[in-house]
């Protein structure tokens, strides 16, 4: 898919949130959750920009006609519809604290719709790896809310990162990600936090390490918490599948390893629970000697995997990978990734992958 400009309104909401370093003010540091003065610049972002997106094989990509349109003839061009035209916004979040630098990996939304993003910020005066998990909440104008961003650091861990987020219906946070021990050892980490950013009882819990990492998360139809990511020597060994119950307690006969084959790395970036209860997991595995392909794999509610699964795609071209996925009204799985040679990649695969 190649992009080429035009003379377009674009018609869908566009939310950037970006974090900077500020090196000019005092340090300090924290082994709990923490609020540090905010620094935040909006900024709107002009009504009419020039995108359009030309599909060489416009079949091979879904779209909603409610965002966009498509003309007739040859190699369809694809035409962002219009927004208001304040509805483009740039929030800055610049730690006061010296030398320290803040970055946000995910941001999803709560129940009264103000917007909540997940990160980590690096403390750059040590000469050691040193970052405070970071959550901020954002009102939907672009304006960081007062008392956030908080900042919690895991006793006996020196880098705390999330990955990802969730907000349930109460409004409380989960966030799935890892942290490293002061002896270097990567810790799969699971945190969740109230509404108001206070730790809840039961929680952070720490449920493999020696190497994990923590990617997706979801909470469930029957409200427990489950996180993917991968795990193992290099920490991309095996797929890690953890499940919790909302107190923090581990669900029985978790956590779960797989791998596509004996000694193949495999790694899961996301996940969903489908229309089924199934969990369908995005990622990628590699073939000894090989580079990665990507992966879908699809389990039963208890952490089995399913006959005929997983599904592997290789472009034949070198780097494959998945990031995300989701379910359309149809049943089918929407994947998004990359390829060699492409930062952009949109797939449909039907629920029998």
């Amino acid at each position: 898919m190649t992009r080429m400009k035009a003379n377009i309104i674009p018609s869908i909401l566009a939310l950037a949130l970006v974090a900077s370093c500020n090196s000019s003010s005092p340090g300090n540091k924290s082994s709990t959750t923490t609020t540090a003065p905010a620094t935040t610049t909006t900024t709107t972002v002009p009504a009419f920009l020039e995108y359009a997106w030309q599909f060489d094989r416009p079949s091979d990509y879904a779209y909603s006609s409610e965002v966009v349109s498509l003309n007739d003839g040859g190699n369809l061009l694809a035409e962002l519809k219009q927004l208001p035209a304040d509805a483009f916004w740039t929030s800055v979040y610049k730690d006061p604290r010296a030398q320290h630098g803040p970055e946000y990996h995910a941001c999803t939304l709560d129940p009264d719709k103000n917007i909540v993003a997940v990160g980590e910020c690096t403390n750059f005066q040590t000469f050691i790896w040193e970052s405070e998990l970071m959550i901020s909440k954002y009102g939907q104008n672009g304006q960081l809310l007062a008392g956030w961003p908080k900042f919690y650091a895991g006793p006996g861990y020196s880098w705390n990162e999330g990955q990802n987020v969730i907000v349930d219906a109460a409004g409380n946070i989960t966030v799935s990600g890892y942290v490293i021990s002061t002896s270097r050892i990567f810790f799969m980490a699971i945190w969740r936090f109230d509404a108001n950013g206070n730790m809840l009882p039961g929680w952070p819990q720490y449920p493999v390490g020696n190497h994990a990492f923590g990617t997706g998360v979801i909470q469930d139809s029957n409200g427990d918490i489950i996180c993917c990511g991968g795990c193992g020597p290099t920490g991309y060994d095996y797929l890690l599948l953890v499940k919790y119950r909302p107190n923090g307690v581990l669900a029985p006969y978790w956590p779960k390893l797989y791998q596509v084959a004996a000694g193949q790395l495999t790694f899961g970036n996301n996940l969903i629970q489908d229309s089924d209860g199934n969990l369908v997991v995005a990622g990628y595995t590699r073939p000894a000697g090989s580079a990665n392909d990507a992966l879908l794999d699809k389990f039963d509610k208890d952490g089995n995997e399913l006959p005929g699964w997983p599904k592997v795609w290789d472009s034949g071209e070198g780097y494959d990978e998945y990031f995300s996925v989701s379910q359309d009204s149809n049943g089918d799985y929407c994947l998004v990734g990359r390829c060699e040679g492409s930062t952009e990649y949109l797939g449909i695969s039907g629920s029998d992958g």
